[in-house]
Parts: structure tokens; sequence; C-alpha cells
């Protein structure tokens, strides 16, 4: 019996706006999905993983009868690590080893990014790259096409910490909806993009510039996407000399999903007020 499993990514630069036709930068985190089929019953099945069965169903002419799908997972669901995405991923890719049917990544990826189609309505594809992909990834959509540039591995990023705000209480969905309705959007989204730009040519130069991460940060926060309580760990975090960001489409009620927190010179200061404030890292 083989387990599939799937990591997820966290989106260094470039949220919201890769819905708009600009770059996004991401990279693959340590936290995974991982599935495993067997005979037996399955006795609870959820819509999401209903959707993934039928997408396999429609392509391949096979029966479900008997197969119980076991699902272990250390993504947070909801927090902007492409959990979903990774589910897909994993699923897809032991139904295949399950009913020995060949299949390329190439395919892998079209039917991942069909399964987000029920998740997130319209995904701009960036979580169903960066799961199938797993490398530090510059992404882009345009024109209904995806492109994409592997630029390096995951180890080129320096020491971070994964720390979460809080699962918001609103989905995906809703805040890019929240998005496309707010006035300053045209105004705000190039900015990030021109800042994902810079980024993406520094960590081809083999160094990440962390004061962008915060001027993402910043422009994130004038579009209404992080939260109180977010602020007020990154506010914290930046009092002891580390920038952080939030890595998804963000919250505004309650949590804001995921934070990525980095510090110039000595991570295990991040993990100290982490661990003052009851903080959960992922």
């Amino acid at each position: 019996m083989q387990d599939f499993t799937s990591h997820g990514k966290i989106i260094l630069s470039g949220e919201h706006s890769v819905v708009y036709g600009y770059p996004a930068l991401v990279c693959p985190v340590d936290q995974e999905v991982k599935v495993v089929i067997q005979k037996g019953e399955q006795k609870k099945t959820s819509p999401f993983l209903l959707n993934i069965l039928s997408i396999f169903q429609n392509e391949q002419e096979v029966s479900f009868d008997d197969l119980l799908i076991v699902i272990e997972s250390t993504l947070p669901l909801g927090s902007g690590l492409g959990s979903s995405a990774a589910t897909a991923s994993a699923v897809f890719q032991a139904l295949y080893c399950f009913f020995k049917i060949k299949y390329t990544k190439k395919h892998l990826l079209f039917l991942v990014q069909e399964s987000e189609k029920f998740a997130h309505g319209n995904p701009s594809g960036v979580d169903a790259v960066a799961v199938v992909y797993p490398s530090i990834i510059e992404f882009q959509k345009t024109d209904e096409q995806i492109e994409w540039d592997i630029i390096a591995t995951g180890k080129a990023l320096p020491p971070f910490l994964l720390l979460q705000s809080g699962i918001p209480s609103e989905t995906t969905r809703e805040m890019v909806e929240y998005v496309k309705t707010f006035s300053r959007k045209e105004e705000i989204l190039p900015r990030i993009g021109k800042i994902t730009q810079k980024m993406i040519k520094k960590l081809k130069e083999k160094h990440l510039d962390l004061g962008l991460i915060t001027q993402n940060e910043r422009l994130l926060e004038e579009l209404g996407v992080v939260g109180q309580k977010a602020l007020s760990m990154i506010h914290q975090i930046e009092s002891k000399g580390g920038v952080a960001k939030i890595v998804g489409a963000g919250g505004r009620e309650n949590g804001s999903g995921v934070i990525i927190a980095f510090h110039p010179t000595n991570i295990s200061i991040l993990r100290e007020v982490a661990l003052q404030n009851e903080w959960e890292i992922i």
C-alpha cells in the first residue's frame, strides 16, 4: 500500500494581483497532504472529495465501489497554504496509481486546476502549479493562459516561520470578490505587481530583499485584506527587527490565515516572540 503526498505553498508576493494578470512568486512549504487508497467502505465523503472523484471518473471508466480514500494533512484549511490544491493533487496521484493508469504532470496540473474551480470559483491557477511543481516559481496568468517558470529551489530562501493568525471567516472566493469591488484596487494592484517583479529579479540573483516583503504587506493592508489580529502580530514581529506578511487571500473579520516571518540575523528571536505570545507555529 503506497501513500502519495503533495506539499502546500506560500505566495511570497502577488496575492490578489495575480488574479488580474500580474506576476506572483510562489514557493513550497514542508507541510503536506498524504493520501492512501485501499479496499474498503468510504463512510464519510465531503463535497470537495466527491468533486475530485467526479472529475476523475469523467475521464476514466472506473468504479469507486469498495474504495476507501484516507487523507491526512498537516496543512491548515483556508489559511493560504493551498490545502485544496494539495489535496486534489495527492488524491489524483493515488487514483492513477491504484487503477494503474499512466499520467503526465501536465495532465495532473489540468485536473487539479479543474478541482480548484469547485473550491475557488475562478482560480488563477497559481495553487495548482505550485503543488504539482514544488519549487520557487514565477507565475502569471494572461488571457486565460497560465505561464510559469521555475527559478529556484525552496532552499534558496533564508529560514522563516509560518504563524497562524487564525482561519479567516471569509472564503478565498469571498475575499477575491471583496477586492473586485474595492475602490482603490486599480491603484494598489499594479504596485504589488511591480514589487513582485523586483523580488523575482532579486531571487534570480540568489537574494531575497526582505524590504520588499514589508512593502508587499503594507499594500495588502491598504487593500483591506489584513485583519487586526494579523496586523498586531506583524507589528510585534517588526518591533523585534523582523519582517512578515500574510501569504494568502487574507481575512477581514477574524483571522487572516498564515503569516510568513523572516529575521535578517536570527530567526530564533521570532520563535521566542511566538512562544511568548502563544502563537501557533505551523
